[in-house]
């Protein structure tokens, strides 16, 4: 078959908004133990032709992490909580324990569609494969502590008076499984790193790999269209003349 060039005529045209919820996890030079976590998260994908694509995103990780005597470094004259084994949370120890902190991930990323890219333009095609290459920030927060020191899960989200921005990049592999035209369900792994500055100002890296599965809705103009044919050669058989 002939390969073509499909193109979106509008904007708006491929924008699938998407939502989806699993599990990560955490690892890095200071961390004890990797312990798993919930994870949320929003996004809006934008696709330029079958192949490319652009995403905006937004995810949410409650994040506990065992540390082997390394106190949390302070932010705004306080520190996230921090667990010891007789159960308090105390700003700043140096003994082993857990610490829990929030992440919201705030990022941008390219996208690659490897199916399309390898195979030609399908539509109807069940099952499609995507990397990316993500960057943006992770805004780590403190949950609320209360004048016992005892931990109250209420986060306090972008309003945290404890809190740290970090630079994060990351990578990823997007699968994509065909419900209907508009529906699409959806299978993300990836792992982002980010500085370790909220823990200590050693300038370790923290690595969060992330499982997370949804659905995405396309919200207007499905498929693709606007074709422009590559041109081909068109040989024709002619007789050998002399002229």
């Amino acid at each position: 078959p002939t390969r073509e060039t499909y193109v979106t005529n509008k904007w708006f045209d491929n924008i699938f908004l998407g939502v989806s919820g699993g599990i990560s996890t955490t690892f890095g030079t200071e961390i004890s133990e990797s312990m798993v976590n919930p994870t949320f998260n929003i996004s809006a994908i934008k696709w330029f032709s079958p192949i490319m694509g652009f995403r905006l995103e937004a995810q949410q990780t409650y994040v506990s992490e065992g540390l082997d005597g390394y106190a949390p470094y302070h932010i705004n004259h306080s520190a996230f909580p921090y667990k010891n084994p007789d159960g308090f949370y105390y700003p700043n120890m140096n003994v082993p324990g857990t610490l829990y902190y929030g992440n919201l991930f705030l990022n941008a990323s390219l996208m690659w569609n490897l199916t399309q890219f390898f195979g030609y333009y399908n539509p109807d095609r069940i099952w499609n494969l995507s990397t990316y290459i993500q960057g943006g920030y992770s805004h780590l927060f403190d949950y609320k502590v209360d004048e016992a020191k005892h931990l109250t899960k209420e986060g306090k989200g972008l309003f945290s008076e404890n809190f740290d921005r970090e630079y994060s990049l990351g990578v990823g592999l997007f699968n994509t499984f065909r419900i209907t035209e508009r529906l699409h369900a959806t299978a993300d792994i990836d792992i982002t790193a980010y500085a370790a500055n909220y823990r200590t100002n050693r300038g370790y890296v923290t690595f969060s790999p992330n499982l997370t599965v949804g659905l995405s809705y396309n919200i207007f103009k499905t498929n693709l269209d606007g074709t422009k044919y590559d041109p081909r050669a068109i040989v024709v058989p002619v007789d050998n003349h002399n002229y």
